[in-house]
């Protein structure tokens, strides 16, 4: 693998644009705990009141609102006992004496109000505030979800899931303030049920539960306000996870000069395509053309050859059958993606024990992960790439298990296996022995077949291009899914796989 040919890659955790000379600086995700012990610190530490604090989340989510909202004009606020429910009433106070027709609905024991949450119930009321019950008739443009905040950390009761529950089943847009009332601030998972919001306005850190799993579906559009500078107190916390988009990640892409040849950017393997799946590897290793690669091989079965030459003719396309020429072939590239269409039969079998027995640094995908799991081994040259079931076997669990707690299954793999684990999904995590990376991008649309392997070439493209594992697979998930969303271009349904790769190029050149 030749790297001489461009400078020197840098960390994907450098924060430095050479282009505008503008400090980028890391997002970090924080959890519950970590999150109200910033809160306390903050408060402690600082000239601000906690009262103040609930003023400045209350005027954020009042600003959102009406940029977002401006003709609603009758808005119910649905307020917890607690400082979310606080904000709540901050947020209904700023309503009012911008003339619109607010009513707080408060959930919960108004007797267990106290502290801060109290004084601003006591503001919005001095205001001429009006409190309903949620047994009345409610009407609503709009409804302001501030029932409970990240600090949940229980089951709901059946009194709130029954608030919830009204709340989701009326056609109503919601606006979620700091975090959907029911949604585990760790997980991205509902307690046992969430509010399904339109817009979330979270303040002060950012929840890692909210940016993967159904944590994105319950949250709709986030909207994050600082509130206040927190880099001192924050990085006292050592936080290892962090939420990162496609302009971001390129500043990992190091640029290409003039005077190089395809040998300088690498070449990739792509083997698998057992009978009758051809388009997996034809996917893949069109993807890697398409993400920078200087070559790309494939290695499949003897039938699929002219298919996959006719469908991408700069692929070179080599049979299986013949063991001295899979040796060379594997001798000779600097990566190898194994999984697409491997199947699981003899022929799978020997291909994949071929390429074990290889030094060469590896993608492994779909069916040669099942085999894996089948078979465990440990290494520190490949990248796992498991979608939820694919890495619910590798873990001898359920898809079910892998979703409530995405964090932890990512870890899981990662420890068990080595190397770095991809775990694919809304808001696909990329996990190695120093940090976890969540993407940001991507869509629903993009739960579609052979995603999984376009997502494979690009990795290993950029691996063969010079990258190290975490950061080819950091880039190559954020490029994945910026392309699709390219692709799908707000009309996600019925995205295919193909549509995607003729869009990596406009990603990798920074494509908005």
């Amino acid at each position: 693998m030749a790297t001489e040919a461009h400078r020197p890659a840098k960390h994907c955790t450098d924060t430095m644009n050479d282009e505008s000379n503008k400090i980028i600086k890391t997002r970090w995700l924080y959890t519950a705990q970590q999150s109200r012990d910033i809160d306390r610190m903050l408060i402690e530490q600082t000239p601000v009141s906690g009262y103040e604090l609930m003023q400045s989340a209350g005027c954020a989510c009042f600003s959102r609102l009406i940029k977002q909202w401006h003709q609603a004009h009758n808005i119910v606020v649905f307020a917890g006992s607690g400082n979310n429910g606080g904000d709540g009433y901050v947020i209904a106070r700023l309503l009012r004496l911008a003339e619109r027709n607010v009513k707080v609905c408060q959930l919960g024991d108004a007797n267990h109000i106290k502290g801060e949450a109290l004084e601003a119930r006591t503001a919005y009321l001095q205001a001429g505030g009006e409190i309903i019950s949620l047994d009345e008739s409610i009407k609503a443009d709009l409804f302001v979800d501030a029932i409970f905040g990240s600090g949940l950390n229980r089951d709901l009761s059946e009194e709130a899931c029954r608030w919830i529950d009204y709340i989701n089943t009326q056609a109503t847009a919601v606006l979620a303030v700091d975090i959907p009332s029911g949604l585990d601030a760790d997980r991205g998972c509902a307690r046992p049920i969430a509010v399904k919001a339109d817009i979330t306005v979270s303040f002060i850190t950012r929840k890692q539960g909210m940016y993967t799993a159904a944590g994105k579906d319950y949250c709709g559009r986030i909207f994050f306000e600082a509130l206040q500078d927190i880099d001192d107190i924050a990085l006292q916390f050592k936080p290892t996870y962090r939420l990162l988009n496609h302009t971001e990640a390129l500043q990992c892409l190091p640029p290409r000069r003039c005077d190089t040849h395809k040998k300088n950017f690498g070449h990739v393997l792509v083997a698998g395509g057992n009978h009758g799946m051809a388009g997996a590897v034809c996917l893949a290793a069109k993807a890697a053309l398409h993400s920078g690669a200087g070559l790309v091989s494939v290695l499949t079965q003897t039938q699929h050859i002219t298919t996959v030459t006719a469908v991408c003719p700069p692929l070179m396309v080599h049979d299986a059958a013949h063991p001295e020429a899979v040796k060379r072939l594997i001798h000779n590239c600097d990566i190898i993606v194994i999984g697409p269409g491997l199947g699981s039969d003899a022929w799978a079998l020997a291909l994949m024990s071929e390429v074990l027995d290889s030094d060469k640094k590896l993608v492994v995908d779909a069916d040669a992960l099942h085999l894996l799991a089948k078979e465990p081994l440990t290494s520190n040259r490949w990248i796992l790439t498991p979608h939820p079931g694919e890495a619910a076997h590798l873990l001898n669990t359920t898809t079910r298990e892998i979703q409530q707690d995405r964090f932890s299954a990512a870890l899981k793999i990662q420890d068990r296996y080595g190397g770095v684990c991809v775990l694919k999904g809304a808001g696909t995590l990329v996990a190695d022995t120093a940090q976890t990376t969540v993407c940001e991008g991507g869509n629903a649309g993009m739960s579609s077949a052979g995603m999984g392997d376009v997502l494979s070439g690009v990795i290993a493209s950029l691996q063969a291009q010079g990258l190290s594992m975490t950061n080819a697979a950091t880039l190559g998930t954020c490029i994945h899914a910026h392309a699709g969303d390219l692709a799908a271009a707000n009309t996600p349904r019925g995205l295919t796989a193909d549509v995607v790769i003729d869009h990596l190029r406009d990603a990798l050149n920074n494509g908005e």
